[in-house]
């Protein structure tokens, strides 16, 4: 399955400078071309910090994906992440865990 809607980048970018984003709750870019970076500059966002929900499932990158999520200090109110895909390793999923603990869900 391709895109759902090809956000990328750029998109991303729009997105992180959005007046409403302190009021988001659940933000879903499953499938959305988003690269590491993407991804990163998310978890870097302390607008974000009012997310309960975040599915960035289905996009590159899946260790460096992981490692943004689980460093970022913007995301203490999450109460579902995932699902993570298989792109994620052991080690990634591991800090996933450390961080969210059980709110991360595993793709089989």
């Amino acid at each position: 399955m391709g895109a759902v809607n090809g956000i990328g980048l750029a998109g991303v970018r729009a997105l992180a400078e959005a007046p409403f984003l302190p009021r988001l709750t659940s933000l879903r870019l499953a499938r959305n071309d988003l690269d590491a970076g993407s991804v990163a500059l998310l978890a870097r966002s302390p607008e974000l910090s009012g997310l309960a929900v975040l599915d960035v499932s289905g996009n590159a990158a899946g260790n460096a994906r992981a490692a943004a999520l689980a460093a970022s200090p913007h995301l203490p109110h999450l109460t579902e992440l995932g699902p993570q895909d298989a792109g994620a390793g052991r080690r990634a999923r591991a800090a996933l865990r450390r961080r969210f603990g059980g709110r991360v869900c595993f793709q089989a």
